[in-house]
């Protein structure tokens, strides 16, 4: 039998400790941006974009070390007279494509600090809609959460380690999740105009595809066939423009894809724990877990599938556990750094959803270990390297990002599957 008081009392704490902790993420996240060293990957966007002025190629421009000449003008902030270096090192490479890039080159005509904080501005506003964006979507969908089920996944998304990382970083990862949401939920309108701006969204969101490709099979299984079409030819006009602008041809901009491809794909130590096909030295064990995340799609696929066909609405009630699937095995199974993790958004609002419905406190040792496993998978982004590395071995330690990463995937890869098999019932 279920205790309203003592659930209470627990939904308070937990949402104490969630504020607290979103709090102190989202002011960290904006102090690291600020710092001299915050916006490292923004660096590579913004110094593409004067590559761009000068009408040189960025992608081929920064493969090949193409050196900016200065001085640059800025409308906004004080001239460039040298460009910025990046700290520690950072070799940069371009890594959106031309839509994207474009934006960002409207950025160059301001200075560099100025710039950095535009970014940040833009950052913070999608990290404050993404939560938003996968609620309404996953109730499109239908996966009905709570009022303050819906503020659980956003303070959870904004208390991941992940989450303040791509902030701090100056990455697009966020802004890119916040696209793809945002284009796959005006999919879903009766309204032509909304469809063709859900178009335009996931044409911007494609700028970043090892994130956006996660939305294609599932508007593709919901006939959202005009969205996608729109969205990919976003990237094909983005592609002529870039070539018009730098005086190249289309085929020079693909070419420089492909350059930055192979050569992200070679990095060590990203995310997936198969490497990049591109490399062709996967692991045993990378490529098993790729496997399992394959298997693990192609039942809920089936499922999906058979529900289309006995079922006259067509709703697809397997679709956003199956576009959580595909966006964790994505995680796995290409190119990703470890605050990709924001990709797994939908997993929190699976997670919530079905922990919502579940008696407190639970009736029986399944309910607990069902419950304890769920709060476990929701409460691993959250924390720190800096709490895990003295626990852990010295090889973890070094790699902890790619050791936390991988072993939660995993766990979610399973968890997904028996949540849309066996437990559906608890949030249809």
């Amino acid at each position: 039998m279920q205790n309203p008081m003592l659930r209470s009392v627990f939904r308070i704490l937990i949402f104490s400790a969630l504020i607290g902790n979103a709090a102190l993420s989202i002011v960290r996240a904006i102090s690291n941006s600020v710092a001299s060293t915050g916006g490292i990957d923004f660096h590579a966007y913004w110094r593409g974009g004067l590559l761009f002025r000068q009408q040189i190629d960025p992608w081929n421009g920064t493969m090949d070390s193409v050196a900016v000449d200065v001085p640059v003008t800025h409308l906004i902030g004080s001239q460039t007279e040298v460009v910025p270096v990046p700290p520690f090192g950072y070799v940069e490479r371009l890594g959106i494509t031309a839509p994207l890039e474009l934006v960002v080159m409207g950025l160059t005509w301001f200075s560099w600090d100025v710039a950095k904080v535009v970014w940040l501005a833009f950052n913070l506003v999608a990290w404050g809609v993404a939560p938003y964006l996968v609620v309404r979507l996953g109730r499109q969908y239908g996966i009905h959460l709570s009022t303050s089920g819906a503020w659980i996944v956003g303070l959870l998304f904004w208390g991941m380690l992940a989450s303040r990382v791509v902030i701090g970083n100056g990455q697009s990862t966020i802004i890119v999740v916040s696209l793809m949401l945002g284009a796959m939920l005006l999919g879903e309108s009766s309204s032509r105009r909304n469809r063709i701006a859900g178009g335009l969204l996931l044409g911007f969101a494609l700028s970043k595809p090892t994130i956006a490709l996660a939305a294609l099979p599932i508007l593709g299984l919901r006939r959202r066939f005009d969205v996608i079409v729109i969205g990919l030819s976003v990237q094909l006009l983005g592609v002529i423009a870039a070539a018009a602008i730098s005086r190249s041809n289309p085929f020079s901009i693909l070419h420089g894809y492909l350059r930055v491809l192979q050569h992200h794909g070679g990095i060590d130590n990203v995310m997936n724990v198969a490497q990049s096909p591109l490399t062709l030295n996967q692991s045993r064990i990378g490529l098993t877990l790729v496997a399992i995340g394959t298997l693990t799609i192609l039942v809920l696929l089936r499922h999906s599938l058979i529900g289309r066909i006995q079922e006259t609405t067509g709703n697809g009630k397997y679709d956003f556990d199956l576009f959580a699937l595909i966006a964790i095995w994505s995680l796995l199974a290409t190119y990703h750094w470890f605050y990709d993790a924001v990709l797994v958004i939908p997993v929190l609002v699976i997670g919530v959803a079905w922990l919502e419905k579940r008696p407190w406190p639970p009736e029986d040792s399944t309910g607990w270990f069902g419950s304890a496993l769920v709060a476990i998978c929701l409460a691993i982004p959250l924390i720190p390297g800096n709490i895990l590395t003295p626990i852990l071995p010295s090889y973890w330690s070094i790699n902890w990002e790619v050791v936390l990463t991988a072993s939660y995937t995993v766990v979610l890869l399973v968890l997904i599957v028996v949540i849309s098999l066996r437990l559906r019932h608890y949030y249809a």
